[in-house]
């Protein structure tokens, strides 16, 4: 450590990127700087760097972050591009939202299918929030509703993406492939947590009608074939 300092200040670094994030400072150049920071509290030469990148990316846990960082780069660009609206809009006009019940359900495999997809969660959220959400407010789900389906769905894409993080820290683990990871745990899990899901949703949207509701100045509309 520079000046022969206690290491418990090799937390400063940590301490200023969560400071960081919650400002506007671009996500990179936040890194950037906690980066050059720990270099110089560390007395790291810069020409270390790669080294160290590489070595990082190229552990479990790199691998695992990687991955989650990907699929949330992906998912703005989704969202960016028009490919979540257009695949949303598509699952609108298969299934329809015209029932509370028929919401649910294409709000749970919206949500499940992209994150699966994705890998991330946070990442496929925030690509179909802004489009589902408008859709299913009309026929009256209450926001309790849509976060349960969200996150219970999610969960469900979590289990059976092949590159979301837990399918491949299990796959790791137990070194068991992919299409036997589905057939003895993926797929029974997922049916579980989606059942329970979708009866808590509806069970959730009786209680909370009428109490709850979203603002939602322009009705979209949802009479889709």
């Amino acid at each position: 450590m520079i000046f022969g300092i206690d290491p418990i200040f090799a937390l400063i670094p940590l301490v200023l990127y969560v400071i960081l994030s919650f400002t506007e400072l671009n996500a990179v150049l936040n890194v950037f700087i906690c980066v050059i920071f720990s270099a110089i509290l560390t007395q790291q030469p810069f020409s270390s760097f790669g080294g160290v990148i590489g070595a990082s990316l190229g552990s479990f846990l790199g691998m695992i972050g990687l991955i989650i960082m990907l699929g949330a780069g992906l998912g703005a660009v989704l969202q960016k591009s028009g490919v979540a609206e257009f695949f949303v809009r598509g699952l609108v006009n298969k299934i329809g939202v015209k029932t509370e019940k028929r919401a649910v359900i294409t709000t749970m495999l919206s949500s499940t299918i992209l994150v699966a997809l994705l890998g991330t969660l946070a990442g496929a959220k925030a690509s179909i929030a802004p489009i589902i959400i408008p859709l299913v407010a009309v026929v009256g789900l209450t926001p309790s509703v849509v976060a349960t389906c969200f996150l219970g769905a999610g969960l469900t894409g979590m289990f059976l993406g092949p590159y979301t993080p837990q399918v491949v820290t299990i796959m790791e683990l137990t070194k068991l492939s992919y299409g036997t990871y589905l057939v003895s745990a993926g797929i029974p899990l997922a049916l579980v947590v989606y059942l329970v899901t979708f009866f808590f949703a509806l069970r959730t949207q009786k209680k909370t009608i009428g109490v709850y509701s979203y603002d939602i100045e322009e009705k979209t509309d949802t009479d889709v074939d």
